[in-house]
């Protein structure tokens, strides 16, 4: 979702994302947190470790609160926000909506945020089923919150933008998404598809095509529902892993220019390194098998410029760059995005 946020300033960073919670108040059934309970290991990032980023985080375009979790859990959420904001960065965050009543959309205007996504993964009460504990009513209440309070204060911002999971049972519900969100003040939807699975009983929801046949039908329903969205006023942005025996392209998490930093202060590539799981197994050629995590550093012990320039850091970006992708992703479909 990050990558269509924002232009780029010329910064080092075109993001950092920080994951201020990986502890989460609902239980969609995708997600790792649900699947590999109970031996997840939620937590609240610290202050402490938060402002150790602070003087990096000034070479970031922008800093997106976001993790596994649920960011507003975090008591210190508002004041991560003004920190990073004091660094001059642009700050965004993405929720489930559960807490952004409209105390909080007000705050949100307040604080300045860039942008807040909201959580989709159905256009009907199929949203609530396979994202438990919260409900397609609650976001768009939450829509009509931020729209109000950025009418009160006159404000354009933040830009709300519908980070929406596709389902291969789904599909279909993507051509309903437009009408869904029109004239609701949503300024973007971003599609995402089942790219990491956690549980052997998801694999079949993945969307994945077999083959070109596939591939292509599956790109007309989006590439449809796109044009529906910019018939809406949305802008719309959706990707398509293409079928396997390609050749393998650039990874889509921007990892030369972006990167991870954990709720314990670790930093990694992308979120699908951060798993807080102990051994946790992931859906790969066929079958379950152990999912390899790439992690660079702790920010509670070196600068986090430190840790991006280190030499292991820097030969796992240059292995993605050169086309041999190392084992924690040689599998990974954002390599086949098309």
């Amino acid at each position: 979702m990050l990558k269509w946020l924002l232009p780029g300033w010329g910064r080092r960073w075109d993001w950092v994302q920080v994951e201020v919670s990986s502890l989460c108040n609902a239980r969609c059934l995708y997600c790792p947190h649900t699947t590999l309970a109970p031996d997840w290991q939620g937590r609240l990032m610290s202050l402490d470790t938060f402002r150790r980023l602070l003087p990096s985080l000034r070479r970031a375009r922008l800093v997106h609160l976001q993790g596994w979790g649920e960011p507003l859990l975090n008591p210190g959420f508002w004041t991560m926000v003004r920190l990073a904001r004091g660094q001059g960065c642009q700050v965004g965050t993405t929720t489930n909506a559960t807490l952004l009543d409209a105390e909080a959309a007000r705050r949100m205007v307040a604080e300045g945020l860039e942008v807040v996504g909201l959580s989709l993964a159905g256009v009907d009460e199929r949203n609530d089923e396979i994202r438990r504990g919260t409900s397609l009513a609650q976001v768009l209440g939450a829509m009509e919150h931020l729209a109000q309070a950025k009418a009160q204060a006159g404000s354009d911002l933040p830009a709300v933008h519908v980070a929406y999971l596709a389902l291969r049972s789904r599909l279909e519900d993507v051509t309903r998404l437009p009408g869904l969100l029109k004239d609701r003040g949503v300024a973007a939807v971003v599609v995402s598809t089942l790219d990491l699975v956690t549980s052997p009983e998801l694999a079949a929801e993945a969307l994945w095509p077999r083959d070109q046949a596939e591939y292509e039908r599956v790109a007309a329903i989006l590439e449809g529902a796109a044009q529906g969205a910019a018939q809406a006023g949305l802008a719309w942005h959706h990707q398509l892993a293409r079928p396997p025996g390609g050749a393998l392209g650039p990874c889509t998490e921007n990892l030369d220019k972006a990167m991870v930093v954990s709720a314990a202060g670790q930093i990694m590539p992308c979120v699908f390194h951060n798993l807080s799981a102990p051994r946790p197994l992931a859906w790969q050629e066929g079958g379950m098998r152990p999912w390899r995590q790439e992690r660079f550093g702790d920010v509670n012990q070196e600068l986090l410029e430190d840790i991006w320039r280190g030499r292991e850091y820097r030969a796992f970006r240059h292995s993605l760059g050169r086309g041999s992708p190392p084992p924690g992703c040689h599998a990974c479909p954002k390599l086949r995005m098309g």
